[in-house]
């Protein structure tokens, strides 16, 4: 998987799931099955993935789960609801995986958990393109260089220009635009020769065929005669 050799990866899954099954392993069921979807995301197999997660809630459900289990098992229906752009479902399951990993101290969560300030979430309530360009400079590697962050980057950009558009006509009832008129080009000389040179070479093979059927209509008269 770390070699992004996924179907390789399935490959090995498959038989692994035969074998846990027969020990009866649930909890290492819940991790392979984790192991499944990720792999069927990043071959962009939404449906799949879906289902492996599945399977891992019901084997989850069954057993005792530790906290970073059950924080991988909600990052990941994070993950999947939010290419389903079911965003507000996805943000409680980021949410709750956040809380797990900020009590189990992951570095990466107590990292964040540092460098966002809540005036970093006030900002983001500004729709300012100019914030959001300057969180993409100061926090590059959590968010360009993330494969999963950096998918939904270019859809947000969009967003934000389109709701900055629509801020600077809120204060005015009416907005006039001025638009760019391109004068109607020279035409050139050339198409309208070629097309009367097409024009003279078609009378040209006309005459030609009407000479050439009348010669061979006076040649047969001689033949009869």
């Amino acid at each position: 998987m770390e070699n992004k050799e996924y179907s390789e990866a399935l490959t090995l899954l498959s038989g692994l799931i035969k074998e846990v099954s027969r020990l009866d392993d649930k909890l290492l069921l819940v991790d392979i099955d984790l192991s499944e979807s990720k792999l069927h995301f990043s071959l962009r197999n939404l449906r799949k993935a879906k289902a492996a997660l599945t399977a891992a809630r019901t084997a989850a459900n069954a057993i005792y789960v530790p906290p970073a289990p059950q924080g991988t098992i909600d990052l990941e229906s994070g993950i999947l609801n939010s290419e389903g752009k079911d965003y507000k479902t996805a943000c409680s399951y980021f949410f709750e995986a956040f809380e797990v990993f900020n009590a189990l101290e992951d570095p990466w969560v107590v990292f964040i958990s540092n460098t966002c300030s809540l005036q970093d979430n006030a900002q983001v309530k500004t729709r300012s393109l100019k914030f959001f360009e300057t969180a993409l400079r100061d926090y590059r590697a959590q968010l360009e260089e993330d494969p999963i962050v950096q998918r939904h980057l270019l859809s947000l950009y969009d967003t934000l220009l389109e709701q900055n558009l629509c801020s600077l006509q809120e204060p005015w009832t009416k907005v006039q635009a001025a638009l760019l008129s391109f004068d109607d080009p020279n035409p050139d000389a050339i198409f309208p020769a070629t097309l009367e040179t097409i024009a003279n070479i078609g009378k040209v093979v006309d005459s030609l065929y009407v000479k050439s059927a009348c010669i061979m209509a006076l040649e047969a008269w001689k033949g009869d005669q």
